[in-house]
């Protein structure tokens, strides 16, 4: 079974205020090549989730829709089976 390690999230806010975590991130759907991270914001926001395996940079990122939302899900693909990644 694959080994996940979920450290923090960065969002990018498209809105006047400063977007904040009010639930999550939380974890759905796991597949031994994909998950969603799933979360939502205090304010409407575009988001995204940078993310690489652990003890290496942040270099792979996987946008959200541009659509500003409240309610966020967004799946990563292409992981690679029992290899432990940090967002």
């Amino acid at each position: 079974m694959k080994r996940l390690a979920w450290l923090c999230l960065l969002l990018c806010a498209w809105s006047a205020s400063a977007a904040e975590l009010s639930r999550g991130p939380y974890l759905q759907l796991a597949a031994a090549d994909g998950i969603t991270i799933a979360f939502h914001t205090t304010v409407l926001a575009s988001a995204e989730i940078r993310y690489g395996e652990r003890g290496q940079p942040l270099t792979s990122r996987q946008p959200g829709p541009m659509l500003a939302r409240i309610d966020h899900a967004i799946r990563l693909t292409g992981l690679t089976p029992s290899t432990t990644y940090h967002y």
